[in-house]
C-alpha cells in the first residue's frame, strides 16, 4: 500500500528543508509512528492523531487531519530537540506542500509538544507540535 498522501507531503517538505535536515542525526531521519531502535538522534517522528471527513452536498469530503510532528533527542539537554522543533514549525506553517490528488487548504501548528521520558539510563526529549492539515480532493 502506498504511503498516505498527506504524510508523504509532510515528509517531503521536511526533507526538502535544509534548516531541518542539517539538524538531523542522520540523513532521511524522519519516521512514521516510531523510530527504529538504531536511529541516530535527533530525529523526527510523525503520525496522524485524528482525521475528520467534512461532507458537502456531493462528491468527496474535505479532509481535516491532525498530525503530531515532533523532534526527539537523547541526553540530559532538550536543546537539540527544541531547535529542531522550531525549524519544523517554520518549515510546515503555511507551507506549499504537495499532496497527490488533493489541494492543501490549511497547514498550521495548533499546539506544542514538550515532554521527556526515560528508557533505562537514557533520557529522550520530545519537542514539536500538533499540526492541522486540511485538504480537498481535486
Amino acid at each position: 500500500m502506498a504511503a498516505d498522501p498527506v504524510r508523504a507531503g509532510l515528509v517531503a517538505r521536511l526533507l526538502a528543508t535544509p534548516a531541518v535536515t542539517s539538524l538531523l542525526g542522520a540523513p532521511n531521519n524522519v519516521f512514521h509512528r516510531v523510530a527504529p531502535r538504531a536511529a541516530v538522534p535527533p530525529f523526527i517522528v510523525l503520525h496522524r492523531q485524528a482525521g475528520t471527513d467534512n461532507w458537502t452536498f456531493s462528491g468527496a469530503p474535505l479532509e481535516r487531519d491532525v498530525w503530531t510532528v515532533k523532534a526527539i533527542c537523547r541526553g540530559s539537554s532538550s536543546a537539540p530537540a527544541d531547535e529542531l522543533a522550531k525549524q519544523i514549525t517554520l518549515a510546515l506553517n503555511d507551507a506549499p506542500i504537495t499532496v497527490d490528488g488533493y489541494a492543501v487548504l490549511y497547514l498550521r501548528r495548533e499546539s506544542k509538544i514538550d515532554f521527556a521520558e526515560t528508557d533505562g539510563a537514557d533520557q529522550f526529549h520530545h519537542c514539536g507540535g500538533v499540526f492541522r492539515v486540511d485538504v480537498a480532493p481535486l
